[in-house]
């Protein structure tokens, strides 16, 4: 290890609360989600299509026009509740989680995070390190990162506030090696 690779970067906190933690699981896109996304519409405009080509009244397709409309509705604000009950679901499974202080150092080779619960009393600053070329994913919203790193098969998500980020950080993410980049607004 040289001297180059303890030398700090950057540092940014985090906090993690259900609020934050929900943003990152609406974030993240699953199979599922990606599967929802293109199939919901598809049907709906296939279905709506079909019903106009089968030539009713005026009345009748302005009455269809507003079931159609209802029922996509419907799918999105269902599929927004279920994903709020499982963020919820989730984040209360997660007990060291809640609550939880995160401080993130970005060195030359890998982000260190050490954390710490303000509720714990085993708390004894210990550092994760975590190499940039176990970073799969990177996702960015208008407020904030989400670092997916695959560590020993198992892959972790970390939340970076962009608020608590210096512009020098934020172009260090966005130019971190990663396989697949997301940008969401």
């Amino acid at each position: 290890m040289s001297d180059n690779d303890l030398e700090i970067l950057h540092t940014t906190k985090f906090i993690y609360t259900f609020d934050e933690y929900k943003k990152g699981v609406f974030a993240t896109p699953t199979k599922l989600r990606r599967i929802y996304d293109a199939v919901v519409p598809a049907i709906c405009f296939s279905f709506g299509m079909w019903l106009f080509s089968l030539g009713f009244s005026a009345n009748f397709s302005q009455i269809i026009l507003w079931c159609f409309t209802f029922l996509v509705l419907a799918c999105f604000i269902l599929r927004t509740i279920r994903e709020t009950s499982e963020a919820r679901k989730g984040y209360s499974s997660k007990v060291l989680l809640q609550e939880l202080t995160v401080d993130y150092t970005f060195l030359a080779e890998n982000m260190e995070l050490r954390s710490s619960t303000a509720n714990r009393k085993d708390d004894n600053g210990k550092v994760s390190k975590f190499r940039y070329n176990n970073f799969v994913e990177i996702i960015e919203t208008r407020t904030n990162f989400y670092l997916i790193v695959n560590e020993l098969g198992e892959e972790a998500m970390f939340i970076i506030l962009k608020e608590n980020c210096t512009p020098e950080l934020v172009e260090f993410i966005r130019n971190l090696p990663v396989k697949k980049r997301y940008q969401r607004k």
